[in-house]
């Protein structure tokens, strides 16, 4: 009568408290998968999961300057993710600006933040890239060095 859904009172598909049986059934993680899918319907937009997220169609018909335009845009949400550490979320947004147009920066960056998540191999495999592009980048040398003393 109120208009309550999904999570309110007058919701038919919700578990009542005391139903322990219902309960035992319940799979938290399909829920949650419902819901970011959901989400990602509403927002129009992808969380990218893992370390290579694909390109869409539209992206992969864009321009050259507007797939740089792009992976600018999404190396700079990398860098909030970073300084907020959120490292998994910064690792998506640096892959899919590598993706859309590697650059060395996006490399560097997202061997920084492999650095801090102790993935070391991965972290040494973009400061090799980013020394491929910029083979005095000091930042990129420190990297390596780091990465490399870490995997001894």
């Amino acid at each position: 009568e109120n208009g309550l859904h999904k999570h309110g009172t007058n919701n038919p598909d919700r578990i009542k408290s005391y139903d322990f049986k219902s309960w035992d059934k319940y799979d938290v993680d399909r829920e949650i998968e419902k819901d970011e899918d959901e989400e990602e319907e509403k927002n129009g937009s992808t969380k990218w999961k893992g370390i290579s997220p694909k390109l869409t169609e539209k992206e992969l018909s864009l321009s050259q300057s507007e797939k740089q335009r792009l992976a600018k845009r999404e190396r700079e949400k990398g860098n909030e993710a970073f300084k907020a550490n959120d490292y998994e979320e910064a690792i998506s947004y640096y892959t899919h600006s590598i993706n859309l147009y590697p650059e060395a920066a996006a490399f560097n960056n997202r061997a920084l933040v492999f650095i801090k998540m102790k993935n070391y191999q991965s972290a040494l495999s973009d400061c090799v890239e980013t020394l491929m592009r910029e083979p005095n980048n000091t930042k990129a040398l420190l990297r390596k060095a780091i990465s490399h003393d870490a995997l001894k």
